[in-house]
Order: structure tokens, then C-alpha cells, then sequence
């Protein structure tokens, strides 16, 4: 009942996006060829029954004439009709591949973001890889059986009723076996399926820690390779197992629906030969019939062998796109919210999916507009998580978080977004140019400065005159990045990949166009959570203070574990797991006993002359 519920999901979904005109031409060479397949065994029989009617009648030769054009017209219309099908089958795909495709993405732009952090909703993201063509695939199929081949087996279950009603039982007779075989078929293939995906996952993760660039080096330096491989083998090996086990359970039903329907082919012919000898059908409604039973014997098996059994090997896809496009959204309004009085937290708990414990914890926090507030902590304490909860990345269970009173849970992800930047830790190297890498973070604006990128691998097109260019120039040099070094073969149109012919950087120079990056949108509140770490503590401190003059007059959140960068801030708080346990200014919380104080004795040696000078 489920897999007819998704069907009709199905059907709703792609005649929702199909024109009416391709569906119904569609469905019209669907139903003709069905009615002139299905027609077949009658003029076949036409035709032979006025061969021996006609035999030894010389004027009869014209009747036979007449009588074989038919037969031979509706083979080659039949024909026509099956290579028109298959082109009309390629337009149907091709006008709504794209547009289920585009409700895919639209979809992944409005999930909620917690779903990224559920293992149940990351299976069901994983799964809609193929999902639009099997979506097509499965739409395809069903048209066909409904309009193709019923069509065809209810004229030719007429026809046979009408030789002999006992005929009739023929296509019972071949049909139940394979459905039977190909329904367990489905179960066993979902079931692997089911089974196979996080499998799956393993195998590409492992495999990417031996091969992928990001991986590689450390593998290598860390002998890790062959631990990989075997991690690697061992998921194979596993997943190898229960795809055979499925294929062999397959195999075994096809044996035993060929011996079932070889069985009903010999039943078949011992009818046809007793209505022949009792004088019920004619000899060419024998020969007729005889021809036709492997016709219709093809087309059963082809229906479900093939078609029922492709759709039904890749079913759980369109289950999972389904249950994908039913994962929560970040509904809201999307009118931008204002923060010119500031950012205030209501007694927030949050706890990530499937963890028995908060990673925040009665949260209470008022954030004036305009402040540099700073949130410092040990590894853990839930820095990101108070940062991805106060740009509105994630909503509390308990609790509220406001802009200028204004609950976000309200507010759409781009209600939200609308003014808001974030340089993450976790930040992407973007296989761009300089330019580009910094300019996506507010493309629009870009765009309309230097036009659309007219060559791969560019959003924008190559300029270095435009407000856009000039602007990331400076922000780079701000970040001690000179374009115009002999180093950056194409000054800020430099490629940053070398797989496409151009240029790598450092960690901490890739750390630098990633604040670039987050500084060239507009904001009016941005997030820094530790996207320094590659770079030495001083320099750090340095980038921090570039950064405050950048941001004057707007709301900023600066996250580090190293103190020496927060002496900036208006305001510093303090987390320890999962609370807030200190707030004030760095010489307040430097004078008195407690965890900040700890922290910076720890560290304070890597700052001793910073100190003196700052």
C-alpha cells in the first residue's frame, strides 16, 4: 500500500510539471500501440484464414494480397509507433528532469538546517541522488502498463474469449508467475537497499581518505593507508554480501518463474490443440494464437522483467525522494529582520538530535546592537553552538532567541540571512578565482559590478577595474594578501585550484580570502567563529583588530580560544559546559579568580610582548 501511495506521488508530481500537450500525445501513441499489438494475432489470423480459404482459387490471389498489406501495415506502424514512444519517452524526461530537479534544490535551500545534523535525515539526503530519473523512470513505467500493455492484453483477452472462453486462462497462466516473482523481487531489493545506503556511505568516506586531496598527505604521513583500505574492504565486503544475497534470492525466483510459466506455455498449447481438434477455432486461428503467445509472453516478461524489475531495484530512491521533500523546513516570513536595538537570548537550551544531553544550557544574553561581544571557552563548551543559535542557523527547543524583539523563529532563512555574515572554522575553498571566492558571498552585488563570468570556473567575469575588484583588493590587503605579487599569476583572477591549471594557497592564506569573503557582504551582524586557527597567535590578534575597524558600528561575534584576540571586544562571555559562567570586560575577568583568568595565565606567555605594546 505504501509503494501505491508513493506511485501516485508520483503521477501527482510529473503531470504537475509535464505539459498537457506532450502527455496527451504521450498517452495517444501509448494506447495505439497497445491497440495494434493487441490487434496483431487477429489479422494475423485474417490473413492465414484467407490464404486457406482462397487456396486453389485462381481470383483469390488479390484477396491474399489485400489481406497481407494489412498485416504487413500494422507491423510497420506497430514499429513506427514503438520509435516514436521512445522519442516522445525522451521529451517527457527532459521537460521534467529539469524542474524536479530544480524543487530538489529549492528544497535543500529550505531544510531546516538541524537536519544536517540527524543521521536519519542525512540517509534520506543521500538517498535522492538519482531520484529524478527514477522518478521518470517509474512515471514511464506505469504509463506503460496502463496504456501499453493492458491496453494490448485486454484486446487480445477479447480475441481469445471470443475463439474459445477457455483461452482466456492464457495470459493468467503466464502473467501470475512473473508478477509474483517480480513483487518478492521488489521486497528483497528495497530491503538491500534499506540495508545497503549507510553501508554505502562508509565505503565512499573510507575510500576518500585514501584517495581525496583533502586526505591524502595526512594518510600518508600518518601510515594510515592501509587502515583505510581495509576499513574500506571490510564495508565492501559487507555490502558485496548482502547485494548477493538479494541477487541470489532474485536469481532463484526467476528459475522458478521460467519452470512455472514453461509449465503454463505447455498448458497453453494442449488447449489450443484441443479447440483446433474439437473445431472450435480454425487452423489460422491456431497458427494465430500459437505466433502469439510468445508475443505476449515477451511483452509480460519485458513489462516486468525489465521495466517492473528496473523500477523496483531503484524504488527506494522514489520512496527516499519523497521522504526528503517531506523533511522539516525553516518556514518563516521573509521580510529581512532589523537589528538596530540588538540581539537578546531568553533562557535557551539546546540539545542536536539523538545526544541525551544539552549542549547549551539556560542561556540568558543581551547583545546591544553595535557591540563586539566575544564568547571564549575550552574546546567543547558550545562556542559554535551559541553562535549558530544567535545568527539563527538553529532554533532552541527551549527558549528564544530575538532581533530587536522579533522572536527569528519567525523569520525565514533569508529574513534572517538578509544582512548577516559568518566566517566559519569549517570554512570552503572554493575551486574559483581570488576574486570569486571572496565576491560569493554576495554575488548579487558583484554581478551588477562585473557581469556574469563568461568562462568555466568563473562566476565573474575576468575584470580588475571594477568597484568589485577594487573592493576585495583592499580587504586583502588588509589580510597581508598583495594580488599583485608575482605569485598570483593572474592578479585577483587567479584560479585557486590546481587541479584546473591554478594556484593553491597556505591554510592561513586560504583563512584570509575566507574573511574576505565574510567581510564583503553586507551585514549588519557577522560571526567569526575560529576561522584563524592555522594562523599563529599574534598574527591572529592583528587580523582581529583589521577586522574591528572593518565592522565599526555593527553587531559582531568574535569566537576563539585564544584570549590574546578578545581584548578588542566590548564584552567577553565565557562558556563552560554549555553555560554561561563569566561576562564582562577582559580586565574585569583577568582580575578575579575564575575560569577566564586560568585560561589566560595558560596563554599569557604567548602574548608577553603583545601585552607590553597593546
Amino acid at each position: 500500500m505504501k509503494d501505491i501511495k508513493y506511485i501516485l506521488k508520483v503521477f501527482q508530481l510529473v503531470i504537475g510539471v509535464l505539459k498537457k500537450h506532450i502527455l496527451a500525445l504521450f498517452i495517444l501513441i501509448l494506447l495505439a500501440e497497445g491497440t495494434l499489438t493487441g490487434l496483431f494475432a487477429r489479422i494475423l489470423q485474417n490473413f492465414l484464414d484467407t490464404i486457406v480459404e482462397q487456396a486453389g482459387n485462381p481470383n483469390g490471389f488479390s484477396t491474399i494480397i489485400s489481406s497481407g498489406l494489412i498485416l504487413g501495415g500494422t507491423v510497420l506502424l506497430t514499429h513506427g509507433l514503438n520509435g516514436l514512444n521512445e522519442i516522445v519517452s525522451i521529451v517527457v524526461h527532459n521537460s521534467t528532469a529539469g524542474p524536479l530537479t530544480s524543487r530538489m534544490n529549492l528544497k535543500t535551500g529550505r531544510l531546516d538546517p538541524i537536519c544536517f545534523n540527524d543521521p536519519e535525515s542525512m540517509v534520506a539526503i543521500e538517498k535522492t541522488g538519482y531520484a529524478t530519473m527514477n522518478v521518470n523512470a517509474t512515471f514511464h513505467t506505469v504509463m506503460n502498463i496502463i496504456f501499453l500493455y493492458l491496453t494490448n492484453f485486454i484486446i487480445m483477452a477479447r480475441y481469445l474469449y471470443l475463439l474459445d472462453p477457455i483461452l482466456c486462462i492464457m495470459p493468467i497462466v503466464v502473467f501470475i508467475p512473473i508478477l509474483l516473482t517480480q513483487f518478492s523481487r521488489t521486497v528483497a531489493f528495497s530491503n538491500l537497499e534499506d540495508v545497503a545506503a549507510p553501508i554505502r556511505r562508509q565505503t565512499n568516506y573510507y575510500q576518500d581518505c585514501v584517495g581525496r586531496r583533502e586526505f591524502f598527505k595526512e594518510t600518508r604521513v600518518l601510515g594510515a593507508f592501509d587502515y583505510f583500505k581495509n576499513l574500506y574492504t571490510a564495508a565492501l565486503d559487507i555490502l558485496n554480501k548482502e547485494t548477493w544475497r538479494a541477487e541470489k534470492k532474485g536469481a532463484m525466483l526467476d528459475l522458478i518463474s521460467k519452470f512455472t510459466s514453461l509449465i503454463g506455455f505447455g498448458l497453453v498449447l494442449f488447449l489450443l490443440v484441443r479447440s483446433t481438434s474439437a473445431g472450435i477455432i480454425s487452423i489460422g486461428a491456431f497458427a494465430a494464437v500459437f505466433a502469439s503467445i510468445n508475443t505476449m509472453f515477451s511483452m509480460m516478461e519485458n513489462m516486468v522483467m525489465r521495466e517492473i524489475a528496473w523500477v523496483s531495484r531503484q524504488f527506494a530512491y522514489v520512496r527516499n525522494y519523497f521522504i526528503f521533500m517531506d523533511l522539516p523546513e525553516r518556514e518563516g516570513d521573509d521580510t529581512p529582520l532589523a537589528l538596530e536595538q540588538g540581539i537578546e537570548v531568553n533562557n535557551v537550551s539546546f540539545k542536536y538530535p539523538e545526544k541525551e544531553s544539552n549542549a547549551l544550557s539556560n542561556i540568558n544574553l543581551k547583545i546591544p546592537a553595535g557591540e563586539t561581544l566575544a564568547v571564549v571557552g575550552e574546546n567543547g563548551s558550545g562556542k559554535s553552538t551559541l553562535v549558530k543559535l544567535l545568527l539563527g542557523i538553529y532554533l532552541p527547543q527551549v527558549g528564544n532567541v530575538t532581533y530587536d524583539g522579533v522572536d527569528i523563529s519567525t523569520a525565514s532563512c533569508a529574513g534572517l540571512t538578509h544582512k548577516t555574515s559568518a566566517v566559519f572554522q569549517d570554512y570552503i575553498r572554493y575551486k574559483f578565482t581570488i576574486k570569486d571566492n571572496a565576491a560569493i558571498s554576495d554575488l548579487e552585488s558583484a554581478e551588477s559590478d562585473s557581469g556574469f563570468g563568461d568562462e568555466i570556473n568563473s562566476l565573474l567575469k575576468y575584470t580588475t577595474d571594477d568597484p568589485t575588484s577594487k573592493q576585495i583588493n583592499e580587504l586583502l590587503l588588509q589580510m597581508d594578501i598583495d594580488c599583485t605579487d608575482d605569485k598570483y599569476p593572474n592578479g585577483i583572477n587567479t584560479l585557486l585550484d590546481r587541479e584546473f591549471g591554478g594556484i593553491d594557497l597556505s591554510g592561513g592564506q586560504w583563512q584570509k580570502v575566507a574573511i574576505a569573503r565574510g567581510l564583503y557582504r553586507q551585514y549588519h551582524l557577522i560571526a567569526l567563529d575560529e576561522p584563524t586557527a592555522a594562523i599563529d597567535p599574534i598574527e591572529e590578534s592583528r587580523l582581529y583588530r583589521r577586522f574591528m575597524e572593518f565592522s565599526k558600528g555593527v553587531t559582531s561575534i568574535i569566537v576563539t580560544h585564544r584570549l590574546g584576540s578578545v581584548r578588542i571586544a566590548d564584552r567577553i562571555i565565557v562558556l563552560d559546559n554549555g553555560e554561561i559562567v563569566q561576562c564582562g570586560t577582559h580586565d574585569e575577568l583577568v582580575s578575579v579568580q575564575g575560569k577566564y583568568s586560568e585560561m589566560w595565565q595558560a596563554q599569557a606567555k604567548y602574548y608577553k610582548d603583545e601585552v607590553a605594546s597593546f
